[in-house]
């Protein structure tokens, strides 16, 4: 147990920081106190450019300093991560809202959560990746729009199961043959 002078109560030493160079290895202000006076000096001494150009130059001279931070604590980094989505969620949906809580989508009127994908529908994205695949690699050549000669175009398959046998089409006549 400590006494904070600053807000006047008798804490526990988990809420105090630690400090080397005091006698019993705590802060003398408690964590709310030091957090309130560490905001305060810096809205009174430092301007938001003078700021920025601090946290930059923190950047530069520590460009891993939060990936060794998370690397050397990853389960406390989770759960701050964690507690940060909660506090967006519950200020978004209200109080009520607890992460993880299957009971949060009758919060949020707009979810509807996974929808089940059929076999066919499964089938289909594989085809369309292999098919981006080849594109990316160069074995499928984009060509024009096979009605109008349009340049942006979309591969337009006949049957699903020959991946690379595609017709060119534009938005506009992709969508038509679609709606047929």
């Amino acid at each position: 147990m400590k006494y904070c002078p600053k807000c006047v109560i008798i804490k526990g030493d988990d809420e105090f920081y630690g400090s080397k160079s005091a006698a019993d290895g705590l802060s003398a202000y408690c964590i709310v106190c030091s957090k309130e006076y560490a905001e305060g000096w810096k809205r009174r001494n430092l301007s938001a450019k003078r700021l920025a150009r601090y946290k930059e130059n923190f950047k530069e001279k520590n460009p891993n300093y939060w990936k060794e931070r998370y690397a050397a604590n990853p389960e406390a980094q989770r759960e701050k991560d964690r507690l940060k989505y909660e506090r967006k969620m519950k200020k978004k949906y209200g109080d009520s809202y607890v992460v993880g809580n299957p009971a949060n989508k009758l919060l949020r009127p707009n979810s509807v959560g996974r929808q089940p994908v059929s076999e066919e529908e499964k089938r289909r994205r594989y085809i369309r990746k292999v098919t981006r695949r080849q594109i990316e690699r160069g074995v499928l050549v984009r060509e024009p729009c096979f009605v109008c000669g349009s340049v942006d175009v979309e591969a337009h398959h006949v049957h699903y199961d020959l991946p690379i046998s595609v017709t060119w089409l534009c938005k506009k006549h992709h969508k038509e043959l679609h709606s047929m």
